[in-house]
């Protein structure tokens, strides 16, 4: 539900609405300018220098009195020509595609699932799996050891993210040939844009 402020209205009470519903209640504030057009329509090829700079020294001035109105939104909702509208299915796309672009930056495919790039360790550590974990891995495969690891499938974005989601699409697997060389690939793609910046 939106909220709005009309002039009349002191600076208190702007900076009191903006307050209430942007700071406590997490709204988006947005505001309209409520200028009075200029009652000019007059091809601007017609129009003169002089008369051209009365007619912006008006608009300039009316502008300087103008009071906007206020408007708190929630954050599926936006303003067409100063209407409010439900931007719900809009709302939700953008929100599906933000989780998408998170998830992309913290998680990358492989033949095995998706590898979180920062793994917690039972240490308490935190470490870069391509960097830190991948040539220790790839040494246990090149010697014929077993190693499994934990991938995760591809999860609902409509869905919030939570770690207790998260883990419920994690699989236990045994890292292959093919799955360390396209993490080495994967590490070779992240560090293209610096190795592009030396070579020009």
């Amino acid at each position: 539900m939106s909220y709005k402020l009309e002039y009349p209205y002191t600076e208190t009470q702007k900076n009191d609405f903006i307050v209430d519903y942007n700071h406590r209640q997490r709204l988006n504030i947005e505001a309209i300018d409520n200028i009075i057009l200029v009652n000019y329509i007059i091809q601007e090829e017609l129009i003169d220098p002089v008369t051209k700079e009365v007619i912006q020294e008006k608009i300039i001035a009316t502008r300087e009195e103008n009071y906007p109105t206020y408007y708190a939104l929630e954050y599926w909702e936006k303003l067409v020509d100063g209407e409010v509208i439900d931007n719900t299915e809009e709302y939700e796309r953008e929100q599906i595609q933000a989780k998408q672009e998170e998830f992309n930056k913290e998680f990358f495919l492989t033949s095995l699932g998706y590898i979180r790039r920062k793994v917690s360790m039972s240490t308490g550590e935190t470490r870069d799996f391509l960097s830190d974990l991948l040539p220790v891995i790839s040494m246990g495969v090149q010697s014929g050891q077993t190693v499994p690891i934990i991938t995760y499938g591809l999860p609902d974005f409509s869905k919030e993210l939570t770690k207790e989601y998260l883990e419920s699409m994690q699989t236990v697997q045994n890292v292959t040939a093919e799955f360390v060389q396209e993490c080495f690939l994967q590490l070779s793609n992240d560090f293209m844009p610096m190795s592009q910046l030396i070579g020009d």
